[in-house]
């Protein structure tokens, strides 16, 4: 059997520092791969920020419906506390005097008799509940009341149905059962819109000479009278009118003495709001990419990347001829709304949508190619970074080789060392012992 090693026995060899030495170039090849690879792990998350930026630009982009903002309708209404209307691109350009003659409420009953008190038992009892929708249509609803107080009725009844909301009515003296209308649209009707019999519990809530209910507010539909107060009314179950004209609604909050002028016409808001949000989404895509390219960043002076500026530039240039657009020393656009109110007053509609038509396909067209670009580069440093780790990783388990046989080289050396020098103290011993027995 060989004899163990052992290391760092002599002293004469300083083995990790010549371990190191010999493989400094291996771990400086090691460094230059990390950072080379954080590197472009920065310049991967910068191009995603910027991406981020293009896509949402190329949805706003894609999401442009050009003529429908030039279809944009405004009503304006004399007194907007009382009425107030939205209008369809079909509304016609009109005014309108409209009189407000009653909003549309709910009927509301009670129980012409009542209970003493909260707590009192009530009898199980099958209940009929009519509600009618309209002059030719009435809903019939059977309940099955299991017995229990005034409140555990209510409860039964709005469990049971969704046109009557039922609760105890107080009166000072006794506790009623109020009936009122769920939702006003549901009936077109006026008078008796609601009607209850309650069975084995009728002689509990009315005398024999009272009704079984009582009216307290009765169901009303909401009237206006366009033009004068001669003309025929316009009748709606909630103090909503629908289609009036083409796509025109009114909402009527309170009834009027006088009439009340609505006036129809289009409208352009949508025009500049949008134009302007596109150029802020431009701006703000751009910025990145100053940031990106500028003097000492990660991009500095890429020409492939600046190559946007003059794309957005080309393709606004249908806008910048009309004025309606223009750029700051910084090259920020803005949008110049006056002059774009001043072209679509005088007539220059179909102008200005040309232009805007045009414009909004070659963007679309620069910046989805533009997209595809930053996602190719993405994804070439992807594969470089991927490379890079298996290169770190050979690299790493090299090292871990030859450090190994390294330091067993070391350690063989050490061994024959330290046997040559037991060697040379036993000769000396010797020698010594012999000097000795001759004397």
């Amino acid at each position: 059997m060989s004899d163990p090693l052992v290391t760092n026995v002599t002293g004469l060899l300083d083995v990790d520092a010549i371990v190191k030495t010999l493989l400094k170039a291996r771990q400086q090849k090691i460094q230059k791969l990390s950072q080379e690879r954080g590197l472009i792990s920065a310049r991967i998350t910068s191009l995603n920020n910027f991406l981020s930026s293009l896509r949402e630009l190329e949805t706003i982009l894609n999401r442009l419906n050009t003529d429908a903002l030039f279809k944009g309708k405004r009503v304006t209404s004399s007194d907007p506390s009382i009425l107030t209307a939205s209008a369809g691109e079909n509304t016609p350009n009109i005014s309108l005097n409209i009189l407000v003659e009653s909003l549309a409420q709910p009927e509301i009953r009670v129980t012409s008799g009542g209970l003493q008190s909260l707590s009192e038992t009530l009898s199980s009892a099958l209940i009929t509940l009519r509600y009618q929708k309209s002059e030719t249509e009435t809903e019939t609803i059977t309940i099955s009341f299991g017995g229990g107080t005034l409140s555990d009725l209510a409860q039964t009844i709005n469990n049971s149905q969704n046109l009557v909301k039922a609760s105890v009515y107080f009166d000072g003296s006794r506790y009623r059962l109020l009936l009122a209308e769920k939702d006003v649209g549901a009936s077109t009707a006026e008078e008796n819109v609601i009607d209850i019999d309650l069975g084995a519990l009728s002689d509990r809530f009315r005398t024999q000479s009272d009704p079984s209910t009582i009216l307290l507010q009765s169901a009303k539909n909401s009237r206006i009278r366009i033009g004068s107060k001669d003309t025929e009314p316009i009748v709606s179950p909630t103090n909503t009118f629908r289609e009036v004209l083409p796509g025109l609604q009114i909402n009527v909050q309170k009834t009027s003495s006088n009439p009340i002028t609505i006036t129809i016409e289009n409208t352009y808001t949508q025009i500049n709001t949008t134009i302007g949000d596109i150029l802020n989404r431009i701006n703000n895509t751009l910025g990145i990419l100053e940031d990106l390219t500028k003097k000492g960043a990660l991009f500095q002076g890429n020409a492939g990347l600046n190559s946007l500026k003059g794309l957005v530039l080309n393709a606004l240039r249908p806008l910048h001829r009309l004025g309606i657009i223009t750029t700051n020393q910084e090259g920020k656009y803005t949008l110049d709304a006056s002059k774009l109110n001043d072209l679509l007053e005088s007539g220059r509609l179909e102008e200005v949508r040309t232009a805007l038509i045009e414009a909004n396909r070659d963007l679309k067209n620069s910046i989805s190619g533009f997209v595809n670009s930053v996602k190719n580069q993405i994804e070439v440093g992807n594969r470089k970074i991927k490379r890079i780790n298996d290169q770190l990783e050979t690299l790493q388990r090299q090292i871990k080789t030859d450090e190994e046989k390294l330091r067993l080289t070391f350690a063989k050396i050490e061994n024959a060392l330290l046997r040559n020098e037991n060697l040379r103290m036993r000769l000396e011993s010797f020698v010594v012992s012999l000097s000795e027995s001759r004397k």
